[in-house]
């Protein structure tokens, strides 16, 4: 796994800007998500993967919940 520094905003527009047409951006409300705050996910239609961006550890800093250390998971849907 490689980890960086980004948020899950940042790196779903990003997929998007790269592939317009097969990528699908989800939001998560806070109610639905463990970590307590709004989350998005996007998934590619063509290839069946999911993909968000996930915290190294928990952020609990409001300040830090802009860019935070994590990684890219890929799932099949």
């Amino acid at each position: 796994m490689q980890f960086f520094y980004s948020n899950c905003l940042f790196e779903a527009v990003r997929a998007k800007i790269k592939d317009w047409k097969n990528i699908k951006i989800m939001f998560i409300p806070k109610k639905y998500n463990d970590s307590g705050s709004f989350h998005f996910m996007w998934a590619n239609v063509k290839t069946d993967e999911s993909f968000d961006f996930k915290a190294e550890t928990n952020v609990t800093n409001p300040f830090k919940k802009v860019l935070f250390k994590g990684y890219i998971p890929r799932k099949s849907i």
